[in-house]
């Protein structure tokens, strides 16, 4: 069911309107805290589906923090109820787009690399790198 992005923008001022519209083709919203940065995000995500017929599955949209990530799917869910993992798997933290890349969408067998790896965390490279 398409929803009425347009709703979304009844909040916003002229900065963030400027942000939805861009037509470039990379857009980095920076501002304070509680600015209406993922309220923009939003707006702009519903713009380029709805109106330039990007599909969610080709968009990337990258945050710095696993809340952030989680909370824009969540406000997406809301809106679009039937969302699937699948249509939000370039949504996410810039660790879990690039993993999801190297895991799912690059070709690596091409460059002799396979995809059975894991991330360690800092603790367990602090870890190894005393065993070493």
């Amino acid at each position: 069911m398409k929803t009425d992005f347009k709703e979304e923008w009844k909040h916003l001022n002229q900065y963030q309107m400027e942000a939805v519209l861009d037509e470039s083709p990379a857009c980095v919203v920076n501002a304070n805290v509680g600015s209406g940065k993922t309220t923009v995000l939003i707006a702009k995500i519903l713009y380029l589906h709805y109106e330039k017929s990007v599909p969610l599955e080709d968009m990337v949209v990258l945050t710095f923090t696993n809340k952030a990530a989680d909370e824009i799917i969540s406000r997406l869910r809301k809106k679009e109820p039937g969302l699937s993992r699948e249509q939000v798997m370039g949504f996410g933290t810039f660790h879990s787009a690039a993993l999801h890349l190297l895991k799912h969408q690059l070709s690596l067998e091409q460059t002799g690399w396979n995809r059975e790896f894991t991330v360690i965390s800092p603790d367990e490279e602090a870890d190894l790198a005393a065993e070493v």
